[in-house]
């Protein structure tokens, strides 16, 4: 007879059929995210390029003086210059500067800081030019005033949707640490029947 004995030998046809099912379930869920986080991420990849190419026509087209001339402390222009560079950077430089650093053994989340505190700077000067009256009332409907509001509610949403993903996790990790916890400790109180019959088992061999 063998010394140790899983509790899997002991578990029941009508337990081992729930397991799979929840596995099932699992491994469903996991599709459907794993799928719906593909969707997103192409159909913002392909947003963002569409953008981009649209923001450097814009950028040929007018030219700083041409909004300088009509509101002297506007800086669309420029505004939109500096989110065409980060664009540019996040779609087609990061990748590289991320697998450098993979291959030098650094952490990336420095290149993640370094990107993400000039947006943060570059977000709030442009709320405050895309609200500034003078721009509302001459360029309300410019092409690049235009550009520059969705970039600025795109990526506004996008701050928001990491601050309340990072609380969710924040949350779930605590009630997961919470739950295994009282587990462990209801296991010590009143152990399960396949634990019990694990260590009668073990015993009598």
């Amino acid at each position: 007879m063998s010394s140790s004995i899983t509790s899997s030998s002991v578990m029941s046809p009508r337990a081992s059929i729930l397991v799979k099912k929840d596995d099932d379930e699992n491994t469903l869920w996991m599709c459907c995210l794993t799928s719906s986080i593909c969707l997103f991420g192409i159909t913002y990849i392909g947003a963002l390029i569409t953008w981009w190419i649209f923001a450097i026509i814009a950028l040929v087209k007018y030219n700083n003086n041409y909004f300088n001339s009509k509101c002297q402390d506007s800086n669309l222009w420029i505004i939109l210059l500096l989110w065409v560079i980060l664009t540019g950077w996040s779609l087609f430089l990061a990748k590289k500067e991320s697998n450098k650093q993979d291959k030098q053994n650094k952490m990336p989340i420095t290149a993640i800081v370094c990107g993400l505190l000039p947006s943060l700077a570059i977000l709030g000067w442009t709320g405050a030019s895309l609200f500034n009256p003078c721009v509302i009332n001459h360029f309300e409907s410019n092409r690049i005033y235009l550009l520059v509001q969705v970039m600025f509610y795109l990526v506004s949403s996008i701050m928001v949707l990491i601050i309340i993903g990072s609380l969710c996790l924040c949350i779930y990790g605590c009630c997961a640490i919470s739950k295994n916890t009282s587990d462990n400790n209801l296991d010590q109180i009143n152990p399960t029947p396949s634990v019990l019959m694990e260590e009668k088992l073990t015993d009598t061999v």
